[in-house]
């Protein structure tokens, strides 16, 4: 086994990974982004999310485009977790 640590864009070509954890979440990225630096069955974690229930008064009501991007992508099995009362992370599985 190999862990590697870096920028998220540097180890992404070392793929095939069977797990990738992405703190501080890049927000602009598609999912698509990280299909080819996942074998199949392999899981993206995504940090630093602040739960819904968490949201300061003017987020609520919003749509989030990195939890509609990750939740719904057909390539993915993908849930949000609460880990904490004020932070949550999005597990996601690349679907064989």
């Amino acid at each position: 086994m190999e862990v590697l640590e870096a920028d998220w864009r540097a180890i992404l070509d070392r793929g095939p990974l069977g797990l990738l954890f992405i703190d501080a979440v890049p927000k602009a990225e598609s999912p698509d982004a990280f299909l080819a630096a996942l074998v199949p069955g392999g899981t993206v974690v995504l940090d630093d999310l602040t739960p819904v229930a968490r949201w300061l008064p003017d987020w609520r009501g919003r749509a989030d485009p990195l939890r509609g991007a990750w939740l719904g992508h057909p390539a993915f099995a993908a849930r949000e977790v609460r880990v904490r009362a004020h932070a949550a992370v999005i597990l996601a599985t690349r679907r064989p």
